[in-house]
């Protein structure tokens, strides 16, 4: 694998990128550089016309301050104002010509030639400075012919120093022009090269556009196709474009995808297996099952259904949800979206209707199976005739016990109870005891019906509560008083400290339920023990009242009461009956149990036992707050 290969995105991105501005640093460093000279030799022309304008200036200046300084002499006796005028400008000039010199010294400072020129046109430019100033000292301090005299003397002097300044200006100068008729040609020179730069730098950056379009249609574009028609060809059942080479990202993910694509594949060919399976495990259950799609119609049906609708399994395929079931009302296209809200999760009754127009009972449970593609319903129908029949038989039990029982029960409770107040005859102290019993035993006998009938009108919500404000303890009062009897009989003893907490409730119906609680407790507790009643009020947060109302417990605690954590289960059930260490026999609980659990939940409480190794068993009922 070549180094390129192994590089990632990244890499080749970086490596892409400093290429790009290496070259074009390199570019504009050398347009730069060019624009940079071109702009020197600009300066540099106007500087050499400066040069030769002081340059020619000096030499005038010199002419200027002979000139002056001779005609101050000539007329200071004659005309004092052309005099002082005529000094003036000497002495004008006289102090301007040094600082031409400087000035032409500091800016011939690359040319060493003519800065050598300029030394020797300096010394000259001094003597003759120097001659002229004794001129005028000797106007100031000498007789008037004898300062014309001493002046003529010194022009002649200065004539051999100003002819070799003349030279050497003309020199000079002639040197500068010959400087100056260069520099257009250098300056057409660098403005050609400038120009090659220029066409040189549009083809690289045309080369460097190439470059990154062959970046991007090389190494991503075409690899990106390949990757996207792959997902194409998984998606379609194609076999994939062989793997992506190189080691960079882009080769990586389609590597992963290739591998991804054979497991899905892999995994699509269990899954078709599995599916096949299940759905010849789904045609062999006893249980009705069928299959919904988004709009309510039915796409499958197992033969189980089927036979129960007595339809052919592939004639309900397509069929409307509505066309064979309807629930309190709900018909039509309703029907389904009342089914997807109500019996997801949960069992709800239906009415099915056969091909021949019977109607009967069904439950019926649903399951949300859809996927990203399609929204599907898996439902359960259950075919409970039977149950219904079976329920109506109970009914028919429970109103049999209720008329056939209650009231010749009641006739012989009232019988036993004349007996033993002897109505018929008083001689009854030898059948007294039997008398007791018999009368304990109608009256058990009672209750029981008493409450089979409660429990029953219960569960069918047809026991009316009527709610009021009640005080916590005065119906645990009722509750004890109801069972002091067996209390003493039973050698236990009951404490309760008091509560001042009220609750919302049907009080009859609640003592009812404390009253059943407390004697299957007092059945279980052994002789001699001390059982404990309580009120505690949990401790509700914040969040808890949002969604629940505020409630109390009741607790009626037996600390050496132990149940077997294999019965705590039933224990609300009907008719258990209990098996605990230390008694010979099991006890029978009836239905008191269950009825207190019933009445408690008709109010929206709960009821329940808790057991503790080291604190025995403690039986709880919920109640709703005020």
């Amino acid at each position: 694998m070549t180094l390129s290969s192994s590089l990632t995105l990244g890499a080749k991105g970086l490596l892409l990128t400093v290429a790009i501005l290496v070259l074009e640093t390199i570019f504009f460093g050398t347009y730069f550089l060019l624009v940079q000279q071109a702009e020197d030799e600009s300066v540099k022309q106007q500087q050499t016309r400066e040069i030769i304008n002081r340059a020619s200036k000096l030499l005038l200046r010199m002419y200027e301050a002979g000139d002056k300084v001779g005609k101050y002499g000539i007329h200071k006796e004659d005309d004092p104002a052309t005099s002082a005028a005529s000094l003036a400008a000497y002495e004008k000039a006289r102090d301007l010509i040094p600082k031409q010199i400087d000035w032409l010294k500091r800016n011939l400072q690359d040319q060493p030639g003519q800065l050598v020129l300029m030394g020797k046109i300096e010394e000259n430019v001094k003597v003759g400075l120097e001659l002229l100033e004794s001129m005028r000292i000797a106007s100031d301090t000498k007789p008037h012919w004898e300062a014309m005299k001493f002046s003529l003397d010194q022009r002649n002097r200065l004539a051999p120093r100003i002819e070799e300044l003349v030279r050497d200006l003309r020199d000079f100068m002639g040197q500068e022009r010959a400087i100056e008729g260069q520099l257009p040609a250098l300056q057409r020179e660098k403005r050609e090269a400038t120009k090659l730069v220029l066409i040189s730098g549009a083809v690289l950056n045309g080369l460097i556009v190439l470059i990154v379009l062959l970046f991007v249609r090389v190494v991503l574009t075409k690899r990106l196709n390949i990757l996207v028609e792959n997902f194409d060809r998984l998606k379609d059942g194609e076999p994939l474009h062989s793997e992506i080479s190189g080691g960079d990202e882009l080769a990586k993910l389609d590597a992963a995808f290739h591998k991804m694509a054979s497991s899905l594949r892999g995994e699509e060919a269990l899954l078709k297996s599995s599916e096949s399976a299940v759905l010849s495990m789904i045609s062999q259950m006893p249980a009705g099952l069928m299959i919904l799609n988004g709009a309510g119609q039915i796409e499958f049906v197992n033969p189980t259904l089927a036979k129960q609708l007595g339809y052919e399994q592939d004639a309900l395929e397509d069929f409307e949800l509505s066309k064979l079931f309807t629930a309190g009302g709900v018909t039509g296209v309703s029907l389904f979206r009342w089914l997807k809200d109500n019996s997801t999760g949960r069992v709800v009754e239906l009415i099915a209707q056969k091909q021949d127009g019977t109607r009967f009972p069904v439950e019926f449970s649903s399951a949300d199976i859809s996927t990203d593609r399609a929204e599907h319903q898996l439902a359960m129908v259950l075919d409970v005739s039977e149950r219904h029949e079976v329920e109506k038989l109970r009914q028919a039990f429970v109103a049999m016990v209720s008329h056939e029982l209650r009231t010749p029960l009641a006739s012989v409770s009232m019988f036993l109870e004349l007996l033993g107040m002897g109505v018929f005859g008083k001689d009854i102290d030898a059948v007294q005891e039997d008398l007791t019993i018999a009368t304990r035993q109608t009256e058990q006998v009672i209750m029981l019906i008493n409450d089979l009938l409660d429990l029953e009108k219960l569960e069918a919500n047809k026991l009316e509560l009527v709610k009021c404000e009640s005080e916590v303890e005065d119906l645990i009062d009722k509750a004890v008083e109801a069972v002091a009897g067996a209390v003493e009989s039973a050698d236990i003893l009951l404490l309760f400290d008091g509560s001042q907490e009220l609750v919302t409730v049907d009080p009859e119906r609640v003592v009812q339920a404390l009253t059943k609680m407390l004697t299957a407790v007092i059945q279980l507790t052994p002789p001699g023990e001390a059982v404990s009643i309580n009120v505690v009020t949990p401790r509700v947060t914040r969040q808890l009242l949002s969604h629940t109302p505020p409630y109390l417990v009741i607790e009626i605690q037996v600390p050496s009461l132990q149940i077997p954590e294999e019965q705590i289960e039933t224990m609300f059930e009907r008719f258990q009956q209990i098996n605990l260490p230390g008694m010979e026999q099991g006890t029978w609980l009836g239905l008191g149990l269950a009825l207190s659990r019933a009445i408690i939940e008709q109010h929206g409480g709960e009821v329940g036992l808790s057991v503790d190794k080291g604190a025995g068993s403690k039986f709880w009922m919920q109640l709703p707050k005020i």
